[in-house]
């Protein structure tokens, strides 16, 4: 596949949890689970340069077991600025709308962070699955169904190639939270009837767009790019309670509202779904962004 020695997809899932997940969660992962030190450094490359791909970027530098080799942004100057921190020659630096295409076909690239527009994340995902690549994707994989399902195709692609698509999430590795949702499981708190999960978001605002390009650079409050609040900022809450479940549900129903006066873009800032498991379990699910929020947490400090 690659010039360099192989290695195999457990060793990359180690190091990417240890890059991304640990990271964030400094001290909490059980030593017995701590990856050993790595052999050589896995040639990577950044698909999405913005602020949260750029900071994802540092910790595979601080990690030592990766090596980035190429970026790619939409934006020129993001390339750039992150392939001056990062070392990376400059003809290796990829901009515009097929930036990730060239990336993918640059050569030497083993694996990729796809840390960009979640509209985005389905179709770069799939790309670096097909060009040979391991992946680390952030949240939200995707903005809709036919989104999320490429996404899942990128998965069991990767298996069939033997390659590791991880999703940055990191609950799931704190002790704590392993330990509570084992209790859940064997029944600690009886039979689940109701499970109520909350959101909460300080408010988006609305971007003053003049270009497309403007969209691009401030695209939280469209609906089409970011998938809106509630996958956004509520997906933390969502996989927790997936989580606890341990299955999907079957049925839901539920509202939206916009608050804000004369808005100039299509996010909602409240979201109420109701979703009914097949054992008749059901689970309430609010999320909102609202001011009275932020003036709350303000009070509160």
């Amino acid at each position: 596949m690659h010039d360099q020695q192989p290695f195999p997809r457990r060793r990359f899932l180690g190091g990417a949890v240890a890059a991304g997940a640990a990271a964030a969660v400094s001290g909490i992962l059980p030593a017995a689970e701590t990856p050993p030190a790595p052999t050589r450094k896995i040639k990577l490359g950044l698909i999405g340069c913005g602020g949260r791909g750029a900071w994802l970027g540092g910790l595979f530098a601080q990690h030592g077991g990766y090596e980035i080799v190429a970026v790619a942004d939409y934006f020129p100057e993001r390339a750039a600025q992150a392939g001056d921190k990062f070392g990376v020659d400059a003809a290796r630096r990829f901009s515009g709308l097929d930036a990730h295409k060239r990336l993918l076909a640059s050569g030497g690239i083993e694996a990729v962070t796809v840390v960009n527009i979640p509209h985005f994340h389905p179709d770069h995902g799939y790309a670096a699955v097909e060009a040979g690549c391991h992946v680390f994707a952030a949240k939200p994989v995707a903005v809709d169904v036919p989104g999320a399902l490429k996404v899942q195709a990128a998965g069991k692609l990767a298996t069939q190639k033997k390659l590791c698509y991880l999703v940055d999430y990191q609950m799931w590795t704190d002790p704590v939270n392993i330990e509570v949702v084992k209790r859940i499981h064997e029944g600690g708190v009886g039979k689940l009837a109701h499970i109520d999960s909350v959101g909460f978001a300080v408010p988006w605002g609305e971007p003053e767009i003049k270009t497309p390009e403007d969209r691009l650079r401030r695209w939280t409050p469209f609906t089409a790019l970011s998938g809106d609040v509630i996958n956004e900022l509520g997906v933390h809450s969502i996989n927790a309670v997936l989580w606890i479940v341990g299955r999907r549900p079957v049925n839901a129903i539920g509202q939206t509202r916009v608050v804000r006066s004369a808005p100039r873009t299509d996010f909602r800032e409240v979201y109420l779904v109701t979703y009914e498991f097949a054992d008749g379990l059901l689970w309430t699910h609010r999320c909102q962004s609202l001011q009275n929020q932020l003036e709350w947490a303000l009070k509160a400090d």
